[in-house]
């Protein structure tokens, strides 16, 4: 059974709890998955992590997509029909700070040295951003200065599903790295336009601050 899914961890980010309806259930080398016929669990992608949470009470503890979205669940629901569904947010949030905080410093970097990224990681506290080539501290205090000033301007950040011509003609900062016909842009006001299809804030106040730890060579470049 292919069975489509609404992703409507796009059309709001912000849900936490919903209802949808099982409409499909999976087992495979002893694992469950669950198929929704609309999702506000994000299933990880563009370095970010998977939502975690509850279908019913039972634990969701992986998500992922593939033919459709995939909810690994902790034990068997023997049941199709409606269920409600819960977001763990603190592990939602972690992941959607990290990530717009990537894409604002990224911003800073490329707009204030034309310096761009070329990978990252985000951690449950940590996340790394590898920059082009080698970085000066002085550099990398001036972005984090700058990082923490677009964070205080409280500016605003647009989702734009578009097709491939379209998204190559609005002045991306990285070129496509995937080969998908639809793409999803993030913009952030004034600073940064990039093709992402990680979930995000919709506000850089929401950020807080950004800090540096530190920063490395790496392979060539720079990792922050």
């Amino acid at each position: 059974m292919n069975s489509s899914t609404e992703k409507i961890y796009y059309e709001n980010q912000y849900i936490k709890e919903f209802e949808a309806e099982i409409i499909e259930i999976r087992e495979t080398e002893n694992k469950v998955y669950v198929v929704l016929d609309k999702t506000a669990f994000f299933p990880g992608g563009g370095g970010q992590s998977c939502d975690e949470g509850y279908i019913d009470g039972i634990k969701v503890i992986k998500v992922i997509e593939e033919d459709v979205i995939l909810h690994e669940v902790e034990k068997d629901i023997q049941k199709l029909g409606k269920v409600k569904c819960r977001i763990d947010w603190d592990v939602r949030l972690d992941g959607m700070q990290q990530h717009l905080g990537q894409h604002v410093l990224s911003g800073c970097f490329f707009s204030l040295f034309n310096i761009n990224t070329c990978g990252i990681h985000l951690g449950e506290s940590i996340s790394t951003v590898d920059l082009i080539g080698e970085v000066s501290k002085e550099q990398i205090l001036e972005a984090e200065k700058e990082a923490n000033k677009v964070i205080a301007k409280n500016l605003k950040v647009n989702f734009v599903i578009t097709d491939r011509q379209k998204a190559k003609k609005m002045g991306l900062r990285r070129e496509l790295q995937s080969s998908d016909k639809t793409i999803r842009v993030v913009e952030i006001e004034n600073l940064d336009i990039n093709a992402c299809c990680g979930v995000h804030p919709s506000q850089t106040l929401e950020l807080q601050m950004i800090k540096i730890k530190g920063f490395e060579k790496h392979k060539g470049n720079t990792r922050i």
